[in-house]
């Protein structure tokens, strides 16, 4: 084997590992995404499900909290309508919450992503250089 196939084959098998470091990275940095935004995703589930639960029980013993402060009528429905509107405050700021945690991990996944294909542009750039003789 002459050294320029020596060489050759020495920048063939370092461009595999590079390639491999790399998608390793991508598929790493993916998997943490996927994991993060599936916990986040199942916390905010969890939340709205508490929020309805409370919003249900609330609804449901608001006759009888009336009716022990001597409210009748108008306070009533009023009293229902206001009950109605925190929870759909609540349930919004839930989803808002849910959507900035979202949008976070996206943006983290992203630069992260960048990150790796520059490092990896820069190495590939390297090793090309080392071997410019030969390629």
């Amino acid at each position: 084997m002459t050294d320029r196939n020596r060489k050759l084959n020495d920048y063939n098998e370092q461009l595999r590992l590079l390639d491999e470091r790399f998608e390793n990275a991508l598929n790493r940095r993916k998997e943490t995404f996927e994991r993060s935004a599936a916990e986040e995703r199942e916390d905010a589930a969890a939340a709205l499900r508490r929020k309805y639960v409370e919003n249900r029980f609330a609804v449901k013993r608001l006759p009888q909290v009336a009716a022990a402060q001597g409210l009748s009528g108008g306070a009533v429905r009023s009293a229902f309508r206001r009950g109605a509107a925190d929870y759909e405050t609540g349930r919004e700021n839930l989803i808002a919450e849910r959507d900035r945690a979202m949008a976070k991990l996206t943006e983290a996944y992203t630069q992260g992503s960048e990150k790796d294909y520059e490092t990896y542009a820069a190495r590939l750039n390297a090793l090309r250089r080392k071997y410019a003789n030969v390629l």
